[in-house]
């Protein structure tokens, strides 16, 4: 009976890990989001576009000095979106490290709880 306790107590604890894994998320998410809006808002008043997580200057005629402006500023305006990216893909690569070990760890509980369940399928 104590076996199965710890088994208990051990899948909870995952259970409140991978809570606190998705908050964290959320959190790191939000905070992404609002570097991405600020970026974007950037981007708009510099008078450039984005191209999916590419900064471009837009199609069409411009003045000589309005098309020197942009040029100037795209590089520090394409950092800006470049940190909003980088920010949510970290949050994903930890998310994605943490619930992968979770999983391991449930499977792990739930063999010890029934060694008779199969055995998983391989990662891809």
């Amino acid at each position: 009976m104590g076996g199965a306790c710890v088994v208990v107590r051990s899948t909870a604890d995952d259970r409140d890990e991978a809570g606190a894994a998705i908050q964290g998320y959320a959190t790191e998410l939000a905070e992404g989001h609002e570097l991405g809006r600020r970026a974007e808002l950037r981007v708009h008043t510099a008078g450039l576009v984005l191209d999916g997580t590419r900064v471009v200057e837009p199609w069409g005629l411009a003045g000589t000095q309005e098309a020197e402006q942009r040029r100037a500023q795209l590089p520090v305006v394409q950092a800006r979106v470049d940190l909003a990216t980088a920010c949510v893909g970290r949050a994903r690569g930890r998310l994605r490290r943490e619930m992968t070990r979770l999983a391991d760890s449930f499977w792990t509980h739930s063999t010890a709880a029934d060694p008779s369940l199969p055995t998983p399928l391989p990662r891809r």
